[in-house]
């Protein structure tokens, strides 16, 4: 039988209480985390959090937007559509996460140069992320604009960022479900 001195009864001490640590933390599956990283990322064993986007008007673009968890900070946006047209010059399309018409979040726009399919990966701003989680604003809108020069002039004259005057023509919605969205969210 070996017999361990002091010092390595020490790191064997610590061992455990590293592992016990680790099993008690779930390996970020469960638990509740730091105040801040709870405030920002809820840690669900449930699956991930998405939205089906399904085509609008016989637009023809569909999706998904998938919310990744990241070992550390806010979680990941993947955003995947097919199905558009060329987008160049004025044309953009614009993603938004809103509850309704006159409450909604902007978070990105892009113009897809040759058409069919747009994948991209942003990182959502603290804000819009607490609107999923309390339950507010739990649907995904594409629109598509074809003169973004008129779109930010009306921008700049709405009385509300969350007011839109113009959000171009939609294409694509999605409700998202899923650990993130909050107790009044995930109904249409």
């Amino acid at each position: 039988m070996c017999s361990l001195g002091h010092r390595g009864r020490a790191s064997l001490s610590l061992l455990i209480v590293a592992l016990v640590a680790l099993l008690l933390a779930g390996c970020g599956d469960s638990g509740s985390g730091s105040a801040t990283a709870d405030a920002t990322t809820k840690a669900h064993p449930s699956g991930p959090t998405e939205a089906v986007l399904r085509e609008l008007g016989g637009s023809g673009v569909s999706g998904t937007v998938l919310y990744v968890k990241q070992s550390s900070g806010l979680p990941m946006m993947k955003i995947q559509l097919k199905g558009l047209e060329r987008a160049t010059g004025e044309k953009q399309y614009f993603m938004w996460q809103m509850e309704s018409r006159h409450n909604m979040v902007s978070f990105a726009s892009y113009h897809v140069p040759d058409g069919g399919t747009l994948s991209v990966n942003l990182e959502p701003n603290p804000e819009s992320l607490s609107f999923l989680e309390d339950g507010s604003t739990t649907e995904f809108l594409v629109t598509k604009v074809n003169n973004d020069d008129r779109f930010f002039e009306a921008s700049e004259k709405a009385p509300s960022a969350s007011d839109p005057a113009q959000i171009g023509e939609p294409v694509a919605r999605g409700t998202f479900t899923g650990p993130l969205v909050g107790p009044a969210g995930g109904e249409s």
